[in-house]
């Protein structure tokens, strides 16, 4: 009897199981089923999106000197740090030889790759600050991505201008041939009525001639951890001299909660408007000098107040996998 009994409720044990397994199974089928893939792989994986810019010659002819002065006043002042950019007259092209990291007395922290880029958004002169970074083509400015797309429009006519001192342009100004955003951004922006995902504000100029014979580029590190960093930026209106904030750095993924990507790095620095696109620098050993170098390791994109609205805060899109394809995309643009 109660050898019965027993394979009697094996049984029925069994079955209740199977029953339970087919009908997770089920229940899982369904449930994948009904995810979209958009929610399953909201962004695309890589790459940017780019365009020709303007010609040459309609470049030279609009850059006239009260022009660019008007540029260097208009803050593009988004959600981020702004305005930063400048451009000198059409291809002074002084020095012969790279400019050392040495700086100049004057502004002892402004490496020669670090300039402004002035540029025409919705018809109107306007600027932003950029760094050329060391890539393969020797032609890439890394900046902002609201700086060159929002809203639909994209920024025309630009051009860079690398250690803008004053109205002291000392390697002349360098026309762009095309230029590029990050696609995340590009989808997040390309509508007046979304709001922008900062966290993939990444953007490019790729300038028309290379700039490693006059200007040493400022190589750039991937997947920077914490630690102190250096902020540079040409804030301000008009914003004609570079400024500099040094300031520990680190990830947080309370910045915009609202949105999803990688988590953004965060300064307590306030470089305010005119900043926007200008590089962050952080300082790593290189074993073959046995000095500490500057690497970019970010660059300024939005402007967060503090409790209180006295202070604000900077931060920038971490410079992980959604970089390194931006910056690769960018690199090849013109072969």
């Amino acid at each position: 009897m109660s050898i019965r009994l027993f394979s009697y409720l094996s049984i029925h044990v069994r079955r209740a199981l199977l029953a339970i397994t087919i009908g997770s199974g089920l229940a899982l089928l369904l449930y994948s089923a009904a995810v979209p893939p958009a929610l399953a792989n909201p962004f695309q994986p890589s790459g940017g999106i780019g365009r020709p810019d303007t010609s040459l010659q309609e470049s030279r002819e609009y850059w006239s000197e009260p022009r660019i002065a008007a540029a260097l006043r208009n803050d593009l002042g988004l959600q981020a740090t702004g305005d930063g950019a400048g451009s000198g007259p059409p291809d002074l092209l002084a020095p012969t030889q790279p400019t050392p990291r040495s700086m100049s007395a004057q502004s002892p922290y402004l490496d020669p790759a670090v300039g402004k880029l002035v540029f025409l958004y919705r018809g109107s002169p306007s600027s932003c600050s950029g760094s050329l970074i060391d890539t393969p083509s020797q032609r890439v400015v890394l900046t902002a991505g609201h700086c060159l797309y929002e809203a639909g429009r994209w920024s025309n006519a630009i051009r860079f201008i690398p250690e803008l001192r004053g109205w002291n342009r000392p390697h002349g100004s360098f026309p762009a041939a095309t230029k590029t955003v990050e696609i995340n951004w590009f989808n997040s922006t390309r509508y007046p009525w979304r709001q922008p995902n900062v966290r993939f504000d990444f953007g490019a100029v790729v300038l028309q001639r290379q700039l490693a014979q006059l200007i040493e580029p400022l190589p750039y590190r991937l997947y920077p951890g914490a630690g102190m960093t250096r902020l540079v930026g040409y804030p301000g209106s008009p914003g004609l001299w570079p400024r500099m904030c040094t300031s520990e750095t680190w990830r947080s993924a309370s910045f915009e909660r609202p949105r999803r990507g990688p988590t953004m790095r965060i300064s307590r620095c306030d470089l305010k408007g005119g900043s926007s696109g200008g590089p962050w620098l952080g300082w790593f050993y290189d074993s073959d000098t046995g000095q500490q170098e500057l690497e970019v390791t970010g660059l300024s994109s939005t402007r967060y107040w503090r409790i209180g609205g006295r202070r604000a805060w900077i931060s920038s899109p971490y410079f992980g996998f959604y970089a390194e394809e931006f910056i690769d995309f960018a690199d090849t643009m013109l072969d």
